[in-house]
């Protein structure tokens, strides 16, 4: 059986410059902690826990962290456009599309400071 098992988190791996050592109950087997934003913005962070044995002996390891940032992607330079597609040899003209059940869309100049993760289209129309 081990014990304890100490929470901490940082801003490198094993770091506890957000928080130091949090002891967590062992009948919970895990453990949160709400943290002001502002303090986190931008920033990497690191989970790191430790625990101890019967004999003394104390073992850790570290998340492979997590940027926190709460702000969306800047969509102000952004550029988004369809390739026309044709059901024939031929290309399309611009502006037409004579294939129904398909859209090739292009984009760029989407910025965030963190990168973009993903991105999701969705179609509408009337």
């Amino acid at each position: 059986m081990l014990f304890p098992f100490f929470l901490f988190v940082g801003y490198q791996p094993k770091g506890i410059e957000v928080q130091s050592f949090e002891k967590i109950v062992i009948s919970d087997r895990r453990s949160f902690k709400d943290f002001d934003a502002s303090v986190l913005q931008g920033r990497t962070v690191y989970s790191t826990i430790q625990c101890q044995n019967k004999a003394g002996l104390i073992s850790s390891s570290a998340s492979d962290g997590v940027t926190i940032y709460d702000k969306p992607p800047s969509m102000a330079t952004a550029v988004i456009r369809t390739l026309p597609l044709s059901v024939t040899e031929y290309s399309a003209l611009d502006y037409y599309q004579s294939v129904t059940n398909n859209l090739r869309l292009v984009w760029s100049g989407v910025e965030d400071k963190i990168g973009v993760q993903q991105y999701k289209a969705r179609q509408g129309g009337s």
